[in-house]
């Protein structure tokens, strides 16, 4: 076909080469593409073995472990004119990259982002659905907004995201973040976003959001975009039952997402009521945050490392915002545009 002619783009997978089934799975999808790759390029960590699903036509590379660094390595060596950026355990139908690569011509997006989904299971009552919506809010996650937007994700000032609640059928929707289990982008974007930056996040042994920061960093740097509605991951989460990945976790939400918040919005700003109200909601995240954590993990024998490994997490921020090695990062300016839409 005419497309099929006029597209080069590199598969990236980071993987640890042990997700056995799940990263077989990948493979199925990557060798069913309407459109095939000029390379499926799989990122390893230094030492870690080879998986033993294989195509045979990959090419190995390592690094040093990390998702952040095996992620920034591939987009520094990999091939092809665009890439499609994978986790080692999703999988997709056969005309993936053909529909995301349509709506990069039909938007001139620099990015395209699917819609993730996970595999059927029991769905929560309304009442546990209602319970978390209000616990992500109240510790400045997300939110829900009905409010008329081009956006389909949207950052909050707490360092959180707001979700589009009114989304039309038929309608193209941009956003400022997304998940970075799978993302289509142009070669070019990849090198000017310069992901390699951001392994301050791997301080975390979870490095959330590795995601938020990518595709926000690209925002802010004039980058759009694009969410590709008829496209669709399967998301199948290999590290669900990873040991201790709860602790890791709420670490991370207390050190990244203060540094996030910090580097992309707070330094990002000018104006100083911006910057005020910047301040009130951090403020407003850590304290209701906090206050769970004593009320609901700390008293649990099971949660309590948890609870104490937020809290470290936020203390480890403040003292990363004063070292000469986050002084270093080269400054995010704010250079984004709003989308014709």
């Amino acid at each position: 076909m005419m497309m099929e002619n006029s597209i080069r783009y590199s598969v990236v997978i980071r993987t640890l080469g042990t997700s056995g089934e799940k990263y077989e799975t990948l493979l199925d999808s990557l060798k069913g593409q309407t459109i095939p790759p000029v390379e499926i390029l799989v990122v390893l960590p230094e030492d870690g073995a080879l998986p033993g699903e294989r195509l045979g036509t990959e090419r190995f590379v390592r690094t040093r472990k990390g998702m952040v660094r095996q992620r920034s390595f591939g987009m520094q060596v990999a091939k092809g004119d665009f890439l499609l950026l994978c986790d080692d355990d999703i999988s997709f139908e056969s005309d993936l990259v053909e529909k995301l690569y349509r709506t990069h011509l039909d938007t001139g997006a620099e990015i395209v982002t699917p819609n993730v989904l996970s595999p059927d299971g029991p769905q929560p009552s309304s009442l546990k659905t209602m319970l978390v919506g209000l616990r992500d809010f109240l510790c400045g996650l997300n939110y829900v907004s009905l409010k008329p937007s081009p956006y389909n994700i949207r950052i909050w000032d707490t360092g959180g995201y707001i979700k589009n609640g009114r989304i039309e059928k038929g309608r193209q929707y941009f956003s400022q973040s997304g998940q970075g289990t799978c993302a289509f982008l142009k070669r070019e974007t990849a090198e000017l976003l310069r992901f390699q930056d951001e392994i301050w996040m791997e301080e975390a042994q979870y490095p959330l959001p590795d995601d938020q920061v990518m595709f926000y960093k690209a925002f802010l740097q004039g980058q759009t975009i694009a969410r590709c509605q008829e496209a669709k991951i399967w998301h199948l989460d290999a590290g669900r039952d990873a040991p201790d990945r709860f602790e890791h976790m709420s670490y991370a939400n207390g050190r990244n997402f203060t540094v996030f918040w910090h580097r992309f919005l707070y330094n990002v700003n000018v104006d100083v009521i911006k910057k005020l109200r910047l301040m009130s909601c951090l403020t407003f995240r850590i304290f209701n945050t906090c206050l769970l954590y004593a009320a609901v993990y700390l008293p649990n024998p099971r949660r309590s490392k948890s609870a104490l490994a937020l809290y470290k997490g936020y203390i480890d921020a403040f003292r990363y915002l004063g070292t000469e090695e986050y002084k270093r990062l080269p400054i995010v300016r704010n250079r984004s545009v709003e989308p014709k839409n």
